[in-house]
């Protein structure tokens, strides 16, 4: 018998369907338990079945069964008493009784002796086993709160987390007693591999749960890196404080280290025995482990990169001490929240709108080869920015901090312009392995027509343009997202192709081409006309049957709709048909708050996008009480909160609060009409 996905589910509906037949069946299959429960918990000693035999008859396949459930029982017996002890989440405790998680422990307990009496004979040598990690369970419980009053070595970390898992060594001891074979070396090996892999888990659950632990009095090992190297952790009082000197410190970093060293061990190990069943589970959580080291380091060089910058910044500033006035014909949008939002986005260029660059670690280890490994990228950001600040003034905004806000972004816009053949912009100018891309293009093309700069577009973006409309379209009426010859390309260029064949994929991407056409048609819808018509046809070919476009760069279902609606609509090339879909996308998926959200939650840059896209149905409810999710979501600096925007990577979403704001107000401006700025 070959074990697979399908073997692995019917061991976990066979456990499933014991415990609904036990006493406080409903307590031990707690819905939040079994949902945040790894699978691998239902099926645990399939791991280390393949260490002692290479073939699974119909009678082991039983007894693996019967020890899976006995394994769940005892481990949902285990998370039971230490959440009792512990005191931990007093809410669900009460919401459930202490007596029923009591009742629920015995039966879990009971339940699992009684199985293990149908497979164990009571002569076995099982039994001793049985009472010998259960001493050591209990000697982990004792230690763990021995282990607060001082400092601990790494070697009686391992020996705690080895006590602490002692429970889980069982489907081994079985595993062992069941062949009666004298396999004794690759039990001993199972043994080792154990404890390596408890202490990697240990260490990555105490990284995650420093903050939890510190607050309910627990041994963290991290924490007790920290006091070894005296960080004065106890006085942080909030998560944050205490994830930021954990990161900054690079006691997290060490920590993760630590448990891949561990795993690295455990690899070796299992490499001798014919088991890649546990071999590839211990590689795949050393995958997880490096994910997660990279997270932590990309933390702490970017944030000291934005430092740096932030300390680079000269020490003037300036206060807008004039009142910002809308003059508002609907008198059902809040013009305040409007005026302070405003307020807050121009007082940001005190230090060049820091907070909306995106700063980014590319180790060279993946290939990148500048000295520096943080990038700084704003040049999709600071033409958002120069678009919206252009429109307030064609709304009426006169004011000259605006002109000085768009000059000075326009300038620096100018000077990230790459100085090759092609030129274009790069979303990371300092990047040479990230090629000059459409969305980049297009938003720049955006940026210089709402500020009136047709002039700039045909100094700086006339190579560009026509590189990638004659060596970057597609047949199907696409366009490729990055912009690169197809002949006579320099080493740069050839690097470039390299790194989007092998990393990020060529395109086309719908909200890009959407994004790009867009520009074009601004600047010149005449000229492009062709190009533009052959684009939209592209575009209405993607478009889900449900009326929404899906983004390769961006989060969620909204920002493509929204880019590619604008388009559509700008050109007169959005189908009657489809514009109602589109319609009905959105409001079915408004949520009860008025908002849209990337998940079940609303949040204001979903909102946002969704507005916009309505913004043609001026009266609708639908739009009003959107506006209304948007009021009440403001916060007291006049910005509303920063949401995952950009994903150049699954693991670091780019947001900021000044590009959610700056859509914000975009939505609000689509229903007010009339602006102006000056002195009430």
């Amino acid at each position: 018998m070959k074990i697979d996905s399908s073997v692995l589910d019917k061991i976990r509906l066979y456990v499933f369907s014991y415990c609904k037949t036990l006493p406080y069946g409903e307590v031990i299959l707690e819905e939040e338990f079994v949902r945040t429960l790894p699978s691998i918990y239902y099926s645990y000693p399939f791991l280390f079945v393949y260490s002692f035999s290479d073939k699974l008859d119909k009678t082991t396949y039983e007894f693996l069964q019967k020890l899976s459930l006995i394994g769940f029982l005892i481990y949902r017996s285990s998370v039971i008493k230490d959440r009792l002890i512990d005191n931990d989440d007093l809410n669900k405790i009460s919401k459930i009784g202490r007596s029923n998680y009591i009742h629920t422990e015995e039966v879990c307990s009971t339940s699992a002796v009684k199985l293990l009496n149908e497979i164990f004979q009571k002569d076995s040598s099982f039994w001793e086993l049985l009472r010998k990690r259960k001493e050591e369970y209990n000697k982990a419980t004792e230690w763990d709160r021995e282990l607060k009053l001082g400092v601990v070595d790494i070697a009686a970390y391992r020996t705690f987390s080895d006590y602490k898992s002692a429970l889980g060594k069982l489907a081994i001891d079985a595993l062992f007693i069941f062949w009666k074979k004298n396999q004794s070396n690759k039990y001993n090996d199972l043994l080792y591999i154990h404890k390596s892999f408890s202490t990697a888990l240990q260490l990555e659950d105490d990284s995650s749960d420093i903050f939890q632990d510190k607050q309910n009095l627990q041994f963290n090992y991290c924490l007790n890196i920290l006091e070894e190297y005296r960080y004065a952790w106890k006085k942080c009082s909030s998560e944050r404080e205490l994830k930021t000197l954990f990161y900054k410190s690079g006691v997290a970093e060490e920590a993760i280290l630590l448990a891949l060293e561990e795993l690295k061990v455990a690899i070796d190990v299992i490499r001798n025995h014919n088991n890649l069943i546990l071999q590839n589970f211990l590689q795949n959580f050393t995958k997880q482990l490096e994910v997660k080291l990279f997270t932590i380091r990309n933390y702490k060089y970017t944030t000291e990169k934005r430092n740096q910058i932030e300390a680079s910044f000269p020490t003037r500033s300036f206060e807008i001490k004039e009142q910002i006035s809308i003059v508002c014909k609907n008198k059902s949008v809040n013009r305040k929240c409007i005026e302070l939002g405003i307020k807050a986005l121009l007082q940001e260029s005190n230090n060049d709108f820091l907070e909306m660059k995106h700063i980014m670690w590319l180790p060279n280890y993946e290939g990148f080869k500048g000295e520096d490994t943080t990038y700084v990228g704003d040049v999709f950001q600071k033409a958002i920015l120069v678009c919206f600040l252009s429109d307030l003034e064609n709304y009426g905004a006169q004011n000259q901090v605006i002109k000085e806000i768009i000059n000075k972004q326009i300038s620096a816009l100018i000077k990230l312009r790459r100085k090759t053949s092609i030129g274009g912009w790069s979303y990371l100018p300092e990047a040479m392995e990230i090629a000059p891309d459409a969305d980049d293009l297009g938003q720049i093309l955006q940026c210089f027509v709402s500020s009136n700069r047709q002039d700039l577009i045909k100094t700086y973006c006339t190579t560009a343009i026509n590189t990638l409309l004659s060596d970057c379209s597609t047949v199907d009426g696409g366009i490729k997202t990055w912009i690169i010859p197809q002949k006579a390309r320099s080493k740069v260029e050839e690097m470039q192709l390299l790194f989007n064949k092998t990393k990020w994929g060529e395109g086309p991407d719908t909200e890009v081409v959407a994004n790009f056409l867009y520009g074009l048609f601004l600047y010149d819808a005449k000229k492009y006309s062709k190009i533009i018509i052959r684009g939209a046809d592209f575009l209405l070919r993607r478009v889900e049957k449900e009326g929404f476009w899906k983004s390769r760069w961006y989060y969620g279902d909204y920002y493509g709709t929204y880019i590619c609606t604008q388009f559509l609509r700008a050109s007169n090339l959005l189908p009657l048909e489809i514009e109602n879909k589109i319609t009905s996308f959105l409001i079915s998926r408004q949520n009860t708050d008025g908002g849209w959200g990337l998940s079940v939650s609303s949040d204001p840059l979903s909102t946002a996008f969704a507005l916009v896209t309505l913004s043609g149905q001026q009266q609708n409810l639908n739009v009003q009480k959107g506006l209304k999710y948007l009021e009440s979501q403001q916060m007291d600096s006049g910005f509303w909160q920063p949401v995952n925007f950009i994903k150049p990577r699954a693991v670091e979403p780019y947001k900021s609060k000044i590009i959610t704001t700056i859509f914000v107000l975009r939505a609000f401006l689509n229903k007010v009409g009339t602006l102006s700025y000056g002195t009430k």
